[in-house]
């Protein structure tokens, strides 16, 4: 799943749960290919974006990325 800009991110951690929503993505190059890097505003976090790598936020469990007002997982 491609990641884009307006997607929200539904953190759902038991311990930390948080919505936000992506404002910025960047392809960053590596030897390897070239990976997603994001820029989150988080609605309990007035500070400046978060980044986060899209494959992390893609490999856990308890986040739920809504895409076009449909849940894609």
């Amino acid at each position: 799943m491609q990641l884009e800009v307006g997607d929200m991110i539904v953190w759902g951690d038991p311990d930390d749960r948080d919505i936000g929503w992506i404002v910025h993505v960047e392809q960053r190059s590596f030897r390897l290919g070239s990976r997603s890097l994001l820029y989150i505003a988080w609605a309990s976090w007035g500070g400046e974006p978060d980044t986060i790598w899209a494959k992390y936020i893609l490999n856990k469990e308890h986040v739920t990325i809504i895409k076009g007002g449909q849940h894609d997982r």
